[in-house]
């Protein structure tokens, strides 16, 4: 076991003592989901019975970085009374974050999309995971010892772009025409879903105009 190794096991071991809040998981998930337990992180996702593709990993303070599931097994999370923080000591320095907020899973297939479609018939598919990175600015990609990672900042909260006019939604609940601007007012994304009035949204589909 070399150095690295050795400081990984005794850090994680030290804060077993301190445990930190479990630390939520978002994106496309099919139910929330969180880590309760430090360790590597190719083992703590197949705990829980997930195999995401990428995974961003999200400071309190809006820094970031987005690694693929290659380097999952250099990849460690530790919690202390402090919170949570993510060691690579093969990887990029970028993967050294403090005070993480969350992670946010990129798996293949997403149960909560959200479909929106135009009057003119072209439609486009978003995952919980596209409108999260899609609030992020990317600063940079970074690699060492065959791994990249990019380096992000999170500076916006997804909307989807919309025309001025009715539209209509299909919800959990069923289906409503509404005006674009209540849309653009009750719209949220939630950690792994999209929400219309605190209700589960599933399709946005613009009503041609007459």
């Amino acid at each position: 076991m070399d150095r690295r190794r050795i400081y990984l096991a005794t850090l994680i071991l030290a804060a077993s003592l301190c445990q930190a809040a479990p630390l939520p998981l978002w994106g496309n998930l099919p139910a929330p989901s969180h880590i309760e337990h430090s360790g590597r992180l190719d083992s703590l996702f197949a705990q829980l019975n997930l195999a995401p593709d990428y995974v961003i990993v999200l400071g309190a303070d809006s820094t970031a970085f987005q690694a693929g599931s290659a380097a999952f097994p250099l990849l460690w999370l530790v919690q202390d009374s402090l919170g949570w923080q993510s060691r690579g000591p093969l990887l990029s320095p970028v993967c050294n974050i403090k005070n993480i907020h969350s992670l946010i899973l990129n798996l293949p297939t997403s149960h909560y999309h959200l479909l929106i479609e135009t009057a003119d018939g072209f439609s486009t598919r978003i995952t919980p995971y596209a409108a999260l990175f899609a609030e992020c600015d990317v600063l940079g990609i970074s690699s060492r010892n065959g791994h990249s990672v990019m380096k992000c900042r999170r500076r916006r909260q997804f909307l989807p772009q919309m025309k001025e006019a009715d539209y209509l939604i299909t919800t959990n609940h069923g289906a409503a025409i509404v005006p674009r601007e209540k849309i653009a007012h009750a719209f949220t994304r939630q950690s792994y879903y999209f929400a219309m009035d605190d209700d589960t949204l599933f399709a946005i589909q613009e009503i041609p105009q007459r």
